[in-house]
């Protein structure tokens, strides 16, 4: 078997896979438009109803620019950018909801002219995919693993307290 150097993960070839999308995300993060920096402020930080909001988060090869792990929501601010790659931005659109997410877009214009209503409106999606979540069944949760923990008997207890 041939030595394997270390990849600039610190791992070697073949430990577990690389992760390829961090420096593109980070590039990203770091060059983000006036729009994305204005709803950024009011996202981060759980301030938007204690739900944890990501920037730039990868799906499928996609770069989503906002994203809720937890109900799978992605927020998509569409700019100038985005002029002229309609068809570009539907197929990203049905890929990111085939991997089982919700997109809402908003234009740069609604979210640097009239900010509340985007934040409403963003609310009310995550809230959506909350009360979406399935909860658990008490009456269908499985036994405890070798079923109920025993009571003590008394006078093991009370040797103790003595």
């Amino acid at each position: 078997m041939r030595g394997c150097a270390a990849n600039k993960f610190g791992r070697k070839d073949g430990d577990m896979a690389k992760k390829p999308t961090t420096p593109r995300a980070r590039s990203l993060r770091q060059t983000m438009t006036r729009a994305e920096i204005a709803l950024w402020k009011r996202v981060r930080n759980r301030q938007l109803g204690g739900f944890k909001i990501r920037r730039q988060h990868a799906i499928d090869g996609y770069y989503a620019d906002f994203a809720s792990e937890a109900v799978k929501l992605v927020i998509e601010l569409d700019g100038e950018a985005h002029i002229g790659s309609e068809a570009y931005d539907a197929l990203r659109t049905e890929t990111i909801e085939a991997a089982g997410w919700r997109v809402v877009r908003f234009t740069n214009m609604e979210v640097l002219r009239t900010p509340e209503p985007t934040l409403k409106k963003t609310l009310e999606e995550l809230q959506l995919g909350r009360a979406k979540l399935p909860t658990p069944d008490p009456l269908t949760l499985p036994p405890l693993r070798g079923g109920p923990l025993p009571l003590p008997t008394g006078e093991a207890i009370y040797s103790r307290l003595e």
